[in-house]
């Protein structure tokens, strides 16, 4: 707005600017919330975007641990991931090896018969 209407302020301008860069917005619920918030001022508007989308992506509290150190949610899920394959794993080599096992009894030379 500041560039295309050089020198422009005043409450019609602010009010424009404001509802401009609330539009371009393609979360709908974050539009309304600061709406609902009345900032009459862009800085204002800009102010309660950064508040809110601080406040919407601040890990919950039983992610740290009592010595407030955060918690590594990673880690138990890749454990778990990692038996799971393992067994999965452990199948497959079992199934290559009776395989193999097969395919040695087809492929022994027959005993020569005196």
């Amino acid at each position: 707005m500041a560039l295309s209407y050089p020198g422009q302020d005043g409450t019609l301008w602010e009010v424009i600017t404001r509802d401009s860069f609330l539009d371009a917005f393609s979360d709908q619920s974050l539009k309304v919330g600061v709406l609902a918030k009345d900032p009459t001022t862009l800085y204002e508007a800009l102010k309660l975007v950064c508040r809110i989308e601080t406040t919407a992506r601040s890990p919950p509290e039983d992610d740290y641990d009592d010595l407030s150190r955060q918690r590594d949610k990673f880690a138990r899920s890749l454990a778990e991931a990692e038996s799971t394959s393992h067994t999965d794993l452990d199948r497959r080599i079992e199934r290559l090896k009776s395989m193999l096992r097969e395919y040695r009894q087809r492929t022994e030379p027959l005993p020569i018969q005196k």
